[in-house]
């Protein structure tokens, strides 16, 4: 997944990488190695294709050799929200009269900490449930009821 950081109030966007470098970071999920590949680089406000108009720094997390697991997509899940919830990355909304309203309209993400909370706690919660499926799975019993 990719994300960037940009704009005015986003003073907390500071890459895990300077500009065009890589970190690779690996860490076990369900018994297997998954490589996390981390890489940022920053597009200037004239660069062809950027739409924007503004310097925005765009930062990649990859991830290969993922499990395809409940608990491994649990683990992702989680990974994404702290990912969020530590960049805090700032938004503006403009409402129009005839659509949706949002308030606040700016603001940092971050600002939202209980719905954040509630995500990270459905997470945690899933996570646990796998495992305990996980557990009850492994010692079932292949003994018919009434024997």
């Amino acid at each position: 997944y990719t994300y960037t950081c940009s704009g005015e109030g986003n003073d907390n966007c500071e890459a895990p990488v300077s500009n065009g470098g890589t970190k690779t970071e690996t860490q076990t999920i369900d018994g297997k190695s998954v490589t996390t590949t981390i890489s940022s680089k920053v597009v200037d406000s004239n660069a062809k294709g950027n739409t924007r108009g503004v310097s925005y720094t765009e930062i990649t997390n990859k991830l290969d050799g993922v499990p395809d697991s409940a608990q491994a997509l649990l683990a992702q899940a989680s990974t994404l929200i702290n990912t969020i919830n530590t960049a805090c990355p700032y938004f503006s909304v403009t409402n129009q009269s005839s659509g949706p309203q949002m308030e606040p309209t700016r603001g940092k993400l971050c600002g939202f900490t209980d719905e954040i909370s509630a995500i990270q706690k459905m997470i945690t919660d899933a996570q646990d449930l796998v495992n305990q499926t996980s557990a009850i799975n492994a010692n079932s019993q292949s003994t018919s009821v009434g024997e």
